[in-house]
């Protein structure tokens, strides 16, 4: 089992300097798709945690609730930002 930990640590830490030797260099607009994708996937959760708790009463905590609304918002003028919707 020793062996197999430290084989695995060894190839983590290989892999981390390779990985840090490299740069990626992608489009703006490609950039700024993979942004709104993931605002978008975000809000998408978001809501449909509300929809579950207002239409068929799942909880979810009080706290959770406004900030949803809140988080909502603000992620919808963010993605407006990127040129979504």
């Amino acid at each position: 089992m020793w062996l197999v930990a430290h084989l695995h640590l060894r190839f983590c830490q290989s892999m981390e300097l390779k990985m840090s030797n490299r740069q990626l260099n992608i489009p703006f607009d490609v950039a700024d798709g993979i942004t709104i994708a993931c605002l978008t996937e975000q809000r998408e959760y978001l809501q449909s945690e509300l929809n579950n708790h207002i239409e068929k009463g799942e909880y979810l905590h009080p706290d959770d609730v406004s900030n949803n609304f809140k988080l909502i918002y603000c992620l919808t003028e963010v993605i407006k930002h990127y040129g979504g919707e």
